[in-house]
């Protein structure tokens, strides 16, 4: 899995960090699926725009934020380079918005 990932300190309790990801994704088009075992947040369709992909792990101590596109040819695409820029950019603003709203940083 090639995934761009950033560690955030709790800026609010773990129940409230949910709920505010959850609803930054979700107003952003994310939709929550299970894929490969793991829940993550999926928006696009891999034939028109890529397949744009977030997860958010809460840990104890910190939060483990993911993001990567897919595309139709391929596994995934960490958030840096050029190839898929305009797709990329879209998942990095998500994850700066989710990353404001409950991080402490």
């Amino acid at each position: 899995m090639a995934r761009t990932i950033t560690y955030l300190d709790y800026g609010c309790s773990r129940e409230e960090a949910e709920k505010k990801a959850a609803q930054i994704l979700t107003n952003d088009g994310y939709c929550e699926v299970e894929q490969d075992g793991e829940m993550i947040w999926m928006k696009g369709d891999v034939k028109l725009s890529g397949i744009r992909g977030i997860k958010v792990d809460y840990g104890d101590e910190k939060i483990k934020l993911s993001g990567w596109i897919k595309g139709l040819v391929g596994g995934e695409t960490p958030l840096h380079g050029i190839a898929g820029a305009v797709t990329k950019k879209d998942v990095k603003k998500t994850m700066k918005k989710t990353e404001a709203s409950i991080s402490k940083n």
